[in-house]
């Protein structure tokens, strides 16, 4: 019998971050690491002692010991929908398989994969160990600091080499980054798959800025993928979109998303948001645009996330009043759009804003916001006049 607690991930799943850690889920603040690929290869770390305690306790209903898993036991205890819970959903079909193996499998059979943190944007929430893109302005906050290009994996001992010899095992395989359709290896890697695998659950997690690198196009292997699931990461349309996420055309965003649903019709294509004090009120208006240039074939399509790290961005930091604000713009949204899956998210986020009171941070967040604009020579209180009243008072300049 599994316990109620059970999550499959452990079971199933590596997730290879840009630096070589390696872990059961990236959803965390506090992950607990498994192994490195500077010191082991990704087989051995699925069989390594920390990988084998971390299913032995899930095994016996011990889940909720793991500091990593805490915030979806969290999401769930104020009744969100947490990503145990989802991925234990997406994986129910390979559930019966892992209690005949007595849950002792031999093999992942799912793989979530950042080559490195390569990437051509500097958004508001991200960090230089996530995205080169933010080195120039890194170091202008902090010159002391250390800002280099990370690499999943040792030159020697390259990703792709190290799945080969069960590539064609594998159920699924997620790209994300930094920016996955800049890394040369993503396109080695999805021609061996393409070869081997081609009924292989492909998905992604990409900002949609390009479709190709050097000669090679996305295109030469995205149309031979039976499952392929695409999803473009965007906060927000216009400027204001363009602001959280430094680097961003909405205009190339939308050229790109045209030519790829041209291009390769089976594919499905999703919305990933990343929603923060930032983006609070601009959600539904950003909803509204999506619905109107009918992007989505369903708003199930439509997948967003909480920002937690860094948590002086999340929801939970705004003052009462501008939880208030939101929350009633949201339900004066689901009055006109009262889409089932919509209403389940925005109430799910409602909770979650009003779970937790982070306001001590606010200086941090404005402090921070202050400093970037400076640097980019951008205006928070200009794109974002209603936000800003609700987020005051604001550092003076000097």
């Amino acid at each position: 019998m599994i316990s109620p607690d059970f999550c499959i991930l452990p079971f199933i799943h590596l997730d290879i971050q840009p630096n070589g850690e390696v872990s059961a889920c990236c959803h965390s603040t506090e992950r607990t690491i498994l192994g490195n690929l500077h010191q082991q290869d990704l087989l051995e770390i699925w069989n390594s002692p920390n990988s084998l305690k971390m299913r032995e306790l899930f095994r016996n209903g011990h889940g909720r010991k793991y500091a990593h898993c805490q915030s979806c036991y969290a999401m769930e205890d104020i009744g969100v929908t947490s990503k145990r819970q989802r991925e234990n959903d997406n994986w129910k079909a390979v559930e019966s398989e892992l209690q005949d193996q007595n849950l002792h499998p031999k093999l992942p059979i799912s793989l979530a994969i950042r080559f490195s943190n390569l990437c051509n944007l500097a958004c508001r929430s991200c960090k230089p160990s996530a995205s080169t893109g933010w080195f120039q302005d890194a170091k202008f906050l902090n010159p002391k600091g250390t800002y280099v290009r990370a690499f999943s994996a040792p030159k020697d001992k390259p990703l792709t080499e190290q799945i080969r010899p069960f590539a064609s095992k594998l159920k699924h395989v997620y790209f994300s980054g930094g920016e996955p359709l800049l890394e040369e290896e993503h396109y080695q890697l999805l021609k061996l798959l393409t070869d081997v695998n081609p009924g292989i659950n492909i998905a992604y997690d990409t900002n949609l800025t390009v479709l190709g690198l050097g000669n090679q196009s996305v295109f030469d292997y995205w149309p031979q993928l039976k499952r392929l699931y695409i999803s473009m990461s965007c906060d927000g349309h216009g400027e204001r979109g363009e602001y959280i996420r430094k680097g961003f055309s909405w205009q190339q965003f939308l050229s790109n998303w045209q030519e790829v649903r041209s291009k390769v019709p089976h594919a499905r294509m999703s919305l990933s948001f990343t929603l923060g004090i930032y983006n609070s009120l601009l959600l539904t208006d950003f909803l509204e645009e999506v619905i109107k240039l009918k992007l989505l074939d369903k708003m199930d399509y439509f997948n967003f996330e909480h920002i937690e790290v860094p948590l002086w961005q999340s929801l939970q930091v705004m003052p009462l009043e501008m939880k208030k604000v939101v929350a009633q713009k949201y339900r004066v949204f689901l009055k006109k759009y009262p889409d089932p899956y919509l209403i389940k998210k925005l109430e799910d986020t409602i909770s979650y804003m009003m779970a937790v009171d982070h306001s001590e941070l606010l200086p941090k967040f404005r402090n921070f916001t202050t400093q970037i604009d400076l640097l980019r020579g951008e205006s928070f209180h200009k794109l974002f006049a209603e936000e800003s009243s609700l987020l005051g008072p604001w550092p003076q300049k000097t």
